[in-house]
């Protein structure tokens, strides 16, 4: 008995096993965590993918589709109740424009459940925030531009986007200047400006004095020349415009094309000389078409006023130049920007 106890033949291999089992604990817990680890990286992605695809949707649509696909594929790729179970995809408009996918599961373990007093699984879950960018107004081109080739003066047309916010700015908030007719026979391509949430499309008119046929001297700034810009914004559901642009410019809001015509010719565009013009008084909305007229010469200037070729000479007719264009459309959710915010 004495030989048997004193024995020690046996003792390196019982203090090795001993010594192995807290490390292969760690590898184990290691592999518990990296496989849940490889579980939230695939569901993030997919949850991102869900995020972008039903904000672009928008508020009205329907982003089942994307939120079905996130459970079918992270089951597909790792089986549901062997590495991931217990799935829930979830989605919600936070916002008219902020959607929010959430997604949670639970990662089963092969060593940490056999410890006693931890769960046999672990919890995963993922966020995944898409913001869809504010809807913009979309213009097209003008339906009517004419403007008076018989003129003595020079006049073109732009159109421009407004940001009031930026009056303060070198640029003074207007934006995209965009070149889109003249009296001088100019053939103008162009691509309307498509403005930004919080910009509103407003248009420049330049008058060169008594240089129509003379195209050298359109951009001279020697020449008398004067320069209008209307920086609208919308205000109380009524569009508004520069006080310099209100006294050259009429504006009239028509229901349909056949409207936005003289009253002598059928519409209910006033006409005559001598008058006060007449203002819009309601912003242009989709469906209907707003008539722009000018008066080329700012009346109340001081001056000579015999003639058209003195400086203060206008017959307020506000009709040498005409543009007619349809209401803007609001840009649909499926053709807005979109992007992860989390």
């Amino acid at each position: 008995m004495r030989s048997f106890l004193a024995n020690r033949k046996g003792n390196v291999a019982v203090a090795a096993a001993m010594a192995m089992l807290p490390i292969m604990g760690a590898a184990g817990v290691a592999i518990d965590y990296t496989r849940a680890d490889n579980v939230r990286s695939f569901m993030q992605a997919q949850s991102d993918m869900a995020a972008l695809g039903g904000a672009q949707l928008g508020p009205t649509g329907e982003p089942k589709a994307y939120l079905e696909h996130v459970k079918y594929y992270t089951e597909q790729r790792y089986g549901m109740g062997s590495w991931v179970d217990s799935m829930t995809v979830e989605g919600k408009w936070l916002s008219d424009l902020d959607f929010r996918v959430t997604v949670t599961g639970k990662v089963p373990v092969s060593v940490l459940g056999a410890v006693p007093g931890l769960p046999d699984d672990m919890k995963v879950s993922v966020v995944s925030i898409a913001h869809l960018a504010a809807p913009r107004y979309v213009y097209k081109p003008p339906t009517v531009n004419e403007l008076d080739y018989e003129a003595g003066d020079y006049n073109r047309v732009s159109v421009y986007c407004y940001n009031a916010k930026n009056k303060s700015k070198p640029d003074k908030g207007r934006t995209k200047m965009t070149v889109i007719s003249d009296n001088g026979g100019t053939k103008y391509t162009y691509v309307m400006p498509q403005c930004a949430s919080g910009e509103t499309l407003s248009y420049k008119l330049l008058n060169v004095r008594l240089v129509r046929n003379q195209p050298s001297k359109w951009d001279d700034p020697h020449q008398t020349r004067f320069e209008y810009y209307s920086d609208t914004v919308v205000k109380a559901g009524k569009d508004k415009h520069s006080t310099k642009m209100t006294k050259i410019m009429e504006t009239v809001l028509c229901n349909n094309l056949n409207e936005c015509k003289k009253q002598s010719k059928g519409g209910i565009v006033p006409e005559g000389r001598d008058r006060t013009p007449v203002s819009a008084k309601a912003t242009c909305s989709p469906g209907k078409y707003m008539y722009y007229g000018w008066e080329d010469r700012e009346p109340g200037l001081s001056g000579e006023a015999d003639d058209w070729t003195d400086v203060a000479w206008t017959d307020r007719d506000y009709d040498d130049i005409v543009i007619v264009i349809g209401c803007p459309e609001l840009e649909k959710a499926e053709d807005r920007q979109v992007s992860l915010i989390k």
